[in-house]
C-alpha cells in the first residue's frame, strides 16, 4: 500500500496535522510526517556544503528550477496579503535535471488556511507540457499576466534520515529547505531538528526558521517588507 505524506511548514501546525496522523493510524495507513522550511543562508554554507560528502552526507539530487507565476490580470494585489496572492498563482515549472533531461509543467497549488493564515491543507495538480512558451502564452491570453520569475540552483544531501537542500535562488536568497521524518525520535519535534544544525555544525540564520522563498521573493518586488 501506498504511504501518505503529512507535511507542514512548522511546528505550530502540528496540533492539526495530527489529528490526521491519528485517523490514518486508525484506518491502518501508514504515513510519513515531516516539518519543511526554508532557512536564510551565508555564503559560508555552500563552503560547508562542498564538504558535506566528508560528513558523512550523500548527495540524493542536483537540479535546477525555473518557475514563472502567473494571477488573474484583474486580481487587485494592492489589498492582498502576499501569501493571498501566491495561493491565486499558476506556477510554468521547468525542471533541468543533473546531466541536462528536462521536465516542464504547469503547477497549480491548492491551499486551505485558517484565520491566521496558516496553511491546514495543499493539494497540488501537475500536467506536463511540450513548450513552456506556449504555456505562457496561453495563460497570456486567458486574461493571466506574470508577476514573478524565479530560478534556483539546488543540491539535495541526505544522513541517517534527515535531508536538507541548498537552494542558490538567482539574484535572490540563498535558503536551505530542511525536512526529517517525524518517526525517528530523534527528530520528532522542531526543536530536535533544529538540534541537527546545531550537531552538523550547518552555520544558518536562527532569527527566522520560517522563510517561505516565493513570499520572500514576491514581497521584493512588491516592495513590502
Amino acid at each position: 500500500m501506498a504511504k501518505v505524506g503529512i507535511v507542514m511548514g512548522s511546528d505550530s501546525d502540528m496540533p492539526i496535522m495530527a489529528k490526521a496522523a491519528d485517523v490514518l493510524e486508525e484506518l491502518g495507513i501508514d504515513y510519513e510526517m515531516t516539518i519543511i522550511s526554508a532557512h536564510r543562508e551565508p555564503d559560508v554554507f555552500f563552503e560547508y556544503a562542498k564538504t558535506a560528502e566528508e560528513k558523512g552526507f550523500k548527495v540524493e539530487d542536483k537540479f535546477k528550477l525555473d518557475d514563472s507565476f502567473f494571477v488573474l490580470e484583474n486580481l487587485d494585489l494592492e489589498n492582498m496579503t502576499t501569501r493571498e496572492i501566491l495561493a491565486n498563482a499558476v506556477i510554468v515549472r521547468i525542471v533541468e535535471r543533473d546531466g541536462g533531461r528536462l521536465v516542464k509543467n504547469i503547477t497549480y497549488k491548492k491551499k486551505v488556511f485558517d484565520d491566521e493564515g496558516n496553511i491546514l491543507s495543499q493539494s497540488k495538480v501537475e500536467c506536463d507540457v511540450l513548450n513552456e512558451e506556449d504555456a505562457k502564452r496561453l495563460f497570456s491570453a486567458i486574461g493571466y499576466k506574470e508577476i514573478m520569475r524565479i530560478k534556483e540552483s539546488d543540491i539535495a544531501f541526505e544522513k541517517d534520515g534527515f535531508s536538507f537542500a541548498v537552494k542558490d535562488i538567482e539574484n535572490g536568497a540563498k535558503l536551505i529547505e530542511a525536512e526529517a521524518d517525524l518517526k525517528i525520535e530523534e527528530m520528532n519535534s522542531l526543536e530536535k531538528i533544529k538540534a541537527m544544525f546545531d550537531k552538523y555544525e550547518i552555520p544558518i540564520y536562527k532569527d527566522d526558521y520560517f522563510i517561505k522563498k516565493a513570499e520572500l521573493e514576491l514581497n521584493k518586488i512588491l516592495k513590502r517588507d
